[in-house]
């Protein structure tokens, strides 16, 4: 039943949150806290993520531990301009319960042909962020009339524990954004 959830919390993330993203909360972001460069962090009980400048936290679906959403972003495709769509991304927290990385990364990837008609998976690696053990997954899907390029990274935690993260932009915006999602990520930091 829990894996059940998570599978359902996490597609709701990846391609519900159009919805609900233009109720932002002004809460929660930890008073500038600052780090050596004079980056803002959004920073939780149990992490810490870069939030570059322009981005909100907004609020999230049960389940989610942060969502932090492009507030200032232009929006260019004329589908996305519709569901007012934003560049956003969520980090969620599961444990592996005994299975590896790429277990876990199929696990995920069958969990969402499942669920949804249009997803395509482009890349996966096994990689190191931050100087701890990760796995990331590319995706393509269309939904809601707007194709979309997702970017997940699971990231390894103490014991058995899992952090993903995913971005999720306009295919449009892909070239735009995908390094700004590599340094956020390579942020990510438990706490």
């Amino acid at each position: 039943m829990k894996k059940t959830f998570f599978i359902l919390i996490f597609v709701l993330v990846v391609v519900g949150a159009a919805l609900g993203i233009y109720y932002f909360q002004d809460n929660k972001i930890h008073p500038e806290e600052q780090k050596e460069n004079q980056e803002t962090f959004l920073v939780k009980d149990d992490f810490s993520v870069l939030l570059p400048e322009g981005w909100k936290e907004s609020a999230g679906f049960q389940g989610v531990s942060a969502m932090a959403i492009n507030a200032e972003e232009e929006i260019i495709d004329p589908e996305a301009k519709k569901i007012n769509f934003r560049t956003y991304y969520s980090i969620t927290y599961d444990v592996l319960q005994g299975r590896t990385m790429e277990d876990y990364a199929e696990y995920v990837k069958e969990s969402l042909r499942q669920l949804l008609v249009s997803v395509d998976f482009l890349k996966e690696e096994a990689i190191e962020l931050n100087g701890q053990d990760a796995y990331a997954i590319e995706i393509e899907l269309y939904q809601q009339g707007v194709n979309f390029k997702v970017l997940t990274f699971l990231i390894k935690g103490e014991g058995d524990d899992l952090w993903l993260i995913s971005f999720n932009t306009a295919r449009s915006n892909w070239e735009q954004y995908q390094d700004l999602f590599q340094e956020i990520a390579a942020s990510f930091e438990t706490r």
